[in-house]
């Protein structure tokens, strides 16, 4: 049976596994991989305003076989008013500073 080697880090650093696990294919351990994120993410919600997964899946050659992240970011409404506040502010700099260099340049 076909050997993968696992990395992953819910938020604390990268770990692998002790060894390689056993899968039928590749498309099983995609799979598993695909699982241990939803797990994680059972795991640390509620209860987290945000965190990052990930995992990745390579063969006994070293070869990557899969990558997946997964990014939590949770937001009260008055969070998000700010942030889009804050967004809009930042569009309307970069909108002056191209049109003041617009104005700039010779014809």
């Amino acid at each position: 049976m076909p050997r993968f080697f696992i990395t992953s880090d819910d938020g604390n650093g990268a770990v692998s596994h002790d060894g390689p696990v056993e899968f039928p294919d590749r498309n099983t351990a995609t799979r598993d991989a695909q699982s241990s994120l939803a797990d994680v993410a059972r795991e640390k919600l509620p209860g987290v305003r945000r965190f990052k997964s990930s995992v990745k899946v390579d063969d006994e050659a070293g070869d990557e076989v899969y990558r997946a992240s997964l990014e939590f970011k949770g937001q009260t409404g008055a969070e998000s008013r700010m942030a889009a506040d804050e967004s809009s502010d930042e569009a309307d700099r970069a909108a002056d500073d191209v049109a003041a260099s617009l104005r700039s340049k010779p014809s």
